[in-house]
């Protein structure tokens, strides 16, 4: 059925899809079912063309955002700061710097802070 429509969606565009996999709400730490996963997208993504960008951890900040009808990106003066929570927000505001960058949309990395959520924080793969 995917193969169908990404092949309707070419005939139509004239183009393929650029069909990113982005995973969510991971876990920080490594587990079986986690590598089961990744494992299983590779091979999938051998057959349907689609890329693979580093997943979402799970983090607080997003659902405080959220709630608040805010993004990561917005100033968030009425919530409650901590030094705590400044890192966190930072991290994700990295986490999706990166996931930008990775998908393509921002090709200057000078457009954004030169810091690597992989300083702060190591990957997860």
């Amino acid at each position: 059925m995917v193969w169908r429509a990404l092949e309707a969606r070419r005939r139509v565009s004239g183009r393929a899809t650029d069909w990113i996999i982005v995973r969510n709400r991971l876990e920080s730490g490594d587990s079986s079912n986690h590598r089961q996963v990744a494992r299983v997208l590779e091979v999938v993504q051998r057959t349907l063309g689609f890329r693979i960008a580093r997943g979402l951890l799970e983090r607080p900040a997003y659902r405080e955002f959220f709630a608040a009808g805010l993004t990561v990106f917005d100033l968030a003066e009425k919530l409650e700061s901590s030094a705590e929570s400044d890192k966190t927000n930072l991290l994700a505001r990295l986490e999706i710097e990166n996931l930008i960058r990775e998908i393509g949309f921002i090709e200057d990395d000078t457009a954004l802070q030169n810091e690597s959520i992989d300083e702060i924080e190591p990957a997860h793969d």
